[in-house]
């Protein structure tokens, strides 16, 4: 199976709410292709929802690395780091995606 197949199936699982499953699939994308931004954006989305902020904060962090004027990176950045009890970081974050993208509404 391809991996854009593969990332077609971790998103599956996420919307019927196998998390873990997403998980696994995604982390066996990045085995073979660990720069795969999607998938990493993807998987500080699912971390989110398993609420385990700090895992999520990395993986959104790695795919801001590779594609730093990503607004909907910059913004989930900042909901987990929200989320995490870190609300400073979390406005530096809100901050830059208003900069990058003034019509989004949620920054605000």
């Amino acid at each position: 199976m391809n991996i854009h197949k593969k990332f077609q199936l971790a998103f599956k699982h996420y919307e019927a709410g196998n998390l873990q499953e997403s998980v696994s699939i995604c982390k066996e994308i990045l085995r073979r292709k660990p720069r795969e931004i999607a998938v990493l954006h993807f998987l500080g989305i699912v971390y989110q929802q398993l609420k385990d902020y700090d895992v999520a904060i990395k993986y959104l962090q790695t795919a801001l690395q590779l594609d730093q004027n990503s607004s909907e990176g910059l913004y989930n950045l900042g909901r987990a780091f929200e989320n995490n009890g870190e609300p400073e970081r979390a406005v530096d974050c809100y901050q830059k995606v208003i900069k990058l993208n003034p019509k989004c509404v949620d920054a605000f």
